[in-house]
């Protein structure tokens, strides 16, 4: 069950559960398929967009299995750590994942590396009004509008700001 509260610098603390993550996975996969968009592929982000990556891709009824990307979030450049081979990856239909779009920047710099290939973005969470990119996730679950402390069951209750 989502509760909401507040931190100390005044930016709403929003918990969430298994639960709620795998609701807004199922909208997500939804929204997804009513536009009929094919995707044949998924590329997760590091760390918690595997988690995402994992349930779109059973609730999109893909066989293949997930690939991952690592992108050092904590870097302005947002600079590649490790990724599959690129080549693996023309001709197909990418979607590419992440729990959470604060800036925009870490899917700014997956479609950078992805560049000559189909790709599509979704997160489950995005911040439009911290975003400071032209080009938005083309899916996501939930805009958020505002800045928030999100906790997940991963993270302890006391709070890890992504």
């Amino acid at each position: 069950m989502k509760e909401t509260a507040q931190n100390d610098l005044d930016v709403p603390v929003v918990y969430y559960s298994y639960e709620d993550l795998d609701h807004k996975c199922r909208l997500l996969a939804m929204s997804i398929q009513q536009t009929r968009k094919y995707i044949d592929c998924i590329l997760a982000v590091n760390g918690d967009g595997l988690f995402v990556g994992h349930l779109l891709a059973q609730y999109l009824h893909l066989s293949e299995e997930v690939w991952t990307m690592g992108i050092d979030k904590n870097s302005e450049a947002r600079s590649l750590l490790y990724v599959p081979n690129p080549l693996f990856f023309a001709e197909r239909n990418v979607l590419v994942v992440d729990l959470v779009s604060r800036t925009g920047k870490t899917l700014e710099q997956a479609t950078r590396f992805l560049r000559n290939i189909s790709v599509t973005r979704a997160v489950l969470f995005w911040l439009s009004q911290c975003s400071i990119v032209d080009t938005p996730p083309d899916y996501y679950a939930e805009d958020c509008r505002e800045d928030i402390t999100f906790i997940f069951p991963w993270t302890q209750r006391k709070g890890i700001t992504i």
